[in-house]
Order: structure tokens, then C-alpha cells, then sequence
């Protein structure tokens, strides 16, 4: 965004978002070299390929909301086709179908499951094995990347979830233990 729109984002005058904008490319000089290379590939082909190689032609105006639209296509697509893959590995993994879980609904970067267990070692074993299989290695500029799970539980509502900051025994006990408070 420009510092016009970055100014009201953070309700700061002009001037101060400006040279919080420029600070932030200091910092980060690749990003404004990327959209150099985004620009570039549009005004070539019109196509861009996500990092699973799926491409998405760019109609319209060459102007700068097809940019916007341009240069987050890479991170957005990749980012949902990564959760779809890792959904696909969830459905299809043997050890997860002993569980009796359901899949509710998929949102941008999030998975909704509804799971009966509500002891310690199915949750987390459940858990552990689904970061497993939603940990599928990216690779872009020569680097390979992951994207990282998290995952938050609740016994009735998306209101009162608890973040999990790891999947292990002891944090997934300790959770489901509060859950176990708060629902008597």
C-alpha cells in the first residue's frame, strides 16, 4: 500500500507513514526488487505461477490495482493450495481415519475440525500427526521454506478456543484441562 492508505491505516499524519514506509523497504530491500520482477513478468506474459506451479493470467488494465492483485497472487494461492494439499494428506492418512474427526469448513488459511476425542493422548497424538502432514516443504529462489501449523481447541465454540503454542502432552493436557473448568 502507499503511505496515503498506510497514514489511515494506522491513523498516523502522512508524513510519519511515509518514513515509516520508508524504513520498513530499508529493512526489507527485496520486497520492492520482487515487485520490480511482478511487474516485469505481467507486462511480458500476463502470468504468474504460484510456487506450486499454477499459473492465473492477469486481464485488464496494467494499472496499479492489477499490481495489488498481482503481487499477492504468489502468497495467497500458494498459501491456500499448501492447506489443500495438506488437507488431501489429513483425509487420505490411515493413522488419522482411526480418529473420528469431520472436516467443517475451510477459511483463506484455517481448517475447521470438529474431533470427539477429548482425552490428552488422542488430541495429541491427532495433532502431532496432522502438523506432520501439513508440514510440506516450499521451495522459491533457490530456498526451501515451511509454512508453520497452529492449531487452537475448543470443547463447544470458536468464542472460548485456547491457542496451542506447541502439540505437546503437557500443553495439550494443560488446555484441555481448563476447557474441562470452564465447561462445568
Amino acid at each position: 500500500m502507499g503511505y496515503k492508505t498506510f497514514a489511515l491505516q494506522i491513523e498516523e499524519p502522512e508524513n510519519r507513514a511515509k518514513s515509516l514506509l520508508e524504513a520498513y523497504h530499508r529493512r526489507f530491500p527485496g520486497l520492492k526488487a520482487w515487485h520490480r520482477q511482478i511487474d516485469q513478468q505481467i507486462h511480458r506474459n500476463r502470468t504468474l505461477h504460484n510456487l506450486h506451479g499454477r499459473p492465473k493470467r492477469f486481464l485488464g488494465n496494467l494499472d496499479h490495482n492489477l499490481a495489488k492483485a498481482a503481487y499477492a497472487y504468489i502468497p495467497q494461492s500458494t498459501v491456500a493450495e499448501q492447506l489443500n494439499r495438506g488437507l488431501v494428506r489429513l483425509y487420505e492418512d490411515p493413522e488419522l481415519n482411526k480418529f473420528d474427526f469431520h472436516f467443517l469448513a475451510t477459511v483463506h488459511d484455517s481448517v475447521l475440525l470438529q474431533f470427539k476425542e477429548t482425552d490428552t493422548t488422542s488430541v495429541t497424538n491427532f495433532l502431532s500427526r496432522a502438523n506432520e502432514l501439513l508440514d510440506i516443504p516450499l521451495h522459491a529462489s533457490g530456498r526451501e521454506f515451511r509454512i508453520p501449523c497452529d492449531a487452537k481447541i475448543s470443547f463447544s465454540n470458536w468464542k472460548d478456543m485456547i491457542e496451542l503454542k506447541s502439540f505437546s502432552h503437557s500443553e495439550i493436557s494443560n488446555a484441555l484441562e481448563k476447557l474441562n473448568e470452564e465447561s462445568r
